[in-house]
């Protein structure tokens, strides 16, 4: 019997929740449902799949014996893994695409990591699915994502490769190995030469956590040589960016996630120095309480990511590992600067507005970039496409300003977005225009101002200095804020242990339509 380790206690604590989610009632014709704002709720018009990753989940839960794991080999949690299976196959459209946000969406990664889960489950527990038919739809997916291909959000595009790569291995067909090598190969060449991979233009921590996830199973399907190389990339540049507050990456990334996904580096704890040391770090703020655990996460998010935590700590076994030296980085083409010494520790994004993170003792400060409240309106520096340099003793960033707006789902939207769907929106085409619109609308979030900014940061010995500049003749500038707008869902979750704030000595100068703010934090 394997011992509790702060992993597998994380995801075990949460198992209830995970349970909550599914309609675990026999009669019911949604049995095996795991979206609970569909099948209990009923708000949502359509059940989407992504919850029904949560098998996954369980089907660890059933085959593998640790202590305090009352689930292994219960028979009622055999019955719910069937019945979420069964319930799966009716949710694949015909052309064997799933749906995550609206009907025939034909969502890329729901698709991927959605055949993931289930041809990780049927490969854990084969006798449950003896009866299913689950076979035929794995094929059927697969077949699907070959056809189709995502560059823009390298996350997803790992998940395909390992959900075909899975399928391949099931299935014993040639064609999806062969798919699998082919789209890690648009993968591996998407790599920028500092380790990360792009997500929307720039790197983010929190999803790259999950590329690598996803590209350490195929490695491990596999052995790819490349794979492993690609990884190892990954991996240091991940290490990089771990803060003394549980967290990676936030405001100063593409997509503003905060978490680590700590299975992918379980896995090469092994092999890989960095990733035992990333791995250990995740340990280490489960056992203090801190960063972003599985006990923050939302139920939707706790259906898709709890299987990472409890394969973690099936896979990680600590040993001693020397500790990281201090570093002095940037890197230019993710426009990411680092500092981290045993005094502070900082992270700016010369490419999102100068967009920073000061760590000093128990304190911290966190600024998503400035911004500016006209009345109504909302001008923010929060987007990537600002430019900026390091000088060695500066960072210097400008750029414009880009309009705001917070969107919300009214019921005449959500009437005619049904229609569309239902109608033209079943058409491959008219699916593709529609999500790449969303996207511009929703997470890029373009449209420049004609008012423009510009922030210095001098990196002195024991303080920073950050000198903001905006030409502006109205409105509120605002400084020191968390506030982001991109609606990504896996962000906006709160600490579990919150770090005290940094104070700055702060002067403010207006003249001749310019605001000039300075602040001063001693470190």
């Amino acid at each position: 019997m394997q011992k509790v380790n702060p992993f597998l206690q994380s995801a075990l604590q949460e198992v209830p929740r995970l349970l909550g989610n599914i309609d675990r009632n026999p009669l019911s014709k949604t049995y095996g449902a795991a979206d609970r704002a569909y099948w209990l709720y009923r708000t949502n018009t359509i059940n989407s799949a992504r919850y029904q990753e949560a098998i996954f989940t369980l089907a660890l839960l059933y085959t593998r014996p640790f202590e305090g794991n009352v689930w292994h080999r219960h028979r009622e949690l055999g019955e719910w893994i069937r019945a979420m299976a069964r319930f799966t196959i009716t949710l694949q459209q015909s052309d064997g695409s799933f749906d995550e946000w609206y009907p025939h969406e034909g969502s890329f990664v729901c698709t991927a990591f959605v055949t993931a889960a289930l041809a990780e489950s049927v490969r854990a527990v084969p006798e449950l699915f003896s009866d299913i038919p689950i076979e035929a739809v794995l094929r059927k997916s697969a077949t699907w994502l070959m056809a189709h291909n995502e560059k823009e959000v390298c996350n997803q595009l790992a998940g395909a490769i390992t959900a075909l790569e899975l399928v391949a291995q099931i299935t014993k067909e040639k064609a999806f190995a062969e798919a699998a090598q082919n789209k890690f190969e648009q993968l591996r060449m998407l790599q920028s030469t500092e380790g990360w991979w792009p997500e929307y233009g720039g790197p983010d921590i929190g999803y790259l956590t999950l590329t690598i996830e996803y590209l350490s199973r195929y490695w491990e399907l596999t052995k790819d040589v490349r794979a492993r190389e690609a990884l190892d990339r990954a991996i240091v540049f991940v290490s990089y960016f771990l803060t003394p507050d549980g967290t990676a990456g936030g405001e100063c990334f593409a997509r503003n996630t905060e978490y680590v996904i700590p299975s992918g580096f379980a896995r090469m704890a092994s092999v890989n120095d960095d990733a035992h040391r990333v791995a250990a770090y995740c340990e280490q703020i489960l056992n203090e309480g801190a960063g972003i655990t599985p006990r923050v996460l939302d139920d939707r998010y706790t259906c898709y990511m709890l299987s990472n935590w409890l394969h973690a700590g099936l896979l990680y076994t600590p040993r001693t590992c020397a500790a990281p030296q201090p570093i002095t980085m940037f890197f230019s083409h993710a426009g990411v600067f680092v500092e981290h010494n045993e005094k502070r520790m900082i992270v700016c994004n010369v490419k999102k507005g100068g967009s920073f993170r000061i760590y000093h003792d128990v304190r911290r400060v966190v600024d998503a970039g400035m911004a500016i409240r006209q009345g109504q309106k909302i001008l923010s520096a929060q987007v990537l496409g600002s430019t900026g340099e390091y000088t060695g003793e500066k960072l210097i960033i400008c750029g414009n300003f880009v309009h705001m707006k917070t969107r919300t789902m009214t019921p005449l939207v959500y009437v005619v977005l049904f229609v569309f769907q239902f109608t033209v929106g079943r058409i491959p085409m008219v699916q593709r225009f529609l999500k790449q619109t969303l996207r511009r609308v929703l997470i890029r979030m373009r449209g420049a101002s004609r008012t423009v900014y510009m922030r210095t940061i001098s990196l002195l010995p024991t303080s920073v200095v950050i000198e903001d500049e905006v030409a502006v003749t109205e409105g509120e500038v605002l400084i020191g804020e968390r506030g982001v707008f991109a609606l990504v869902p896996s962000t906006r979750y709160e600490l579990v242990s919150q770090p005290h704030i940094l104070t700055a000595k702060e002067s403010r100068v207006e003249e001749k339509g310019t605001i000039r703010i300075t602040r001063t934090f001693n470190t």
